[in-house]
């Protein structure tokens, strides 16, 4: 939100688009970071390797490594294909803790 004061013009659409934008893209950079812990969280706690969920979720290594790491971000059906070779609903990819 724009801060106001009493008195001043609204700031104009694009400047407020703007910090809207950010807002929203600030948002997305957590939330792809937070999936990708959970996963790697999850993951661990199953003794499983990055590349044998690779494996298991048919997903290429290295793009794994990158949705761990919050570099991607993962689609659904990707998250899906994560949950299934974990044997956990994709909700619990989605929340911070065990």
């Amino acid at each position: 939100m724009l801060p106001i004061s009493g008195g001043q013009k609204d700031p104009p659409l694009t400047q407020y688009l703007h910090i809207v934008n950010t807002d929203l893209e600030s948002n997305m950079e957590n939330l792809t970071s937070n999936v990708g812990a959970r996963i790697r969280e999850v993951r661990q706690s199953q003794n499983i390797s990055q590349e044998s969920l690779a494996s298991l979720a048919k997903i290429n290594r290295t793009h794994m490594g990158r949705i761990e790491r919050g570099d991607k971000s993962p689609t659904v059906d990707t998250v899906e294909k994560i949950a299934i070779a974990l044997n956990c609903p994709p909700s619990i990819l989605f929340v911070k803790e065990l």
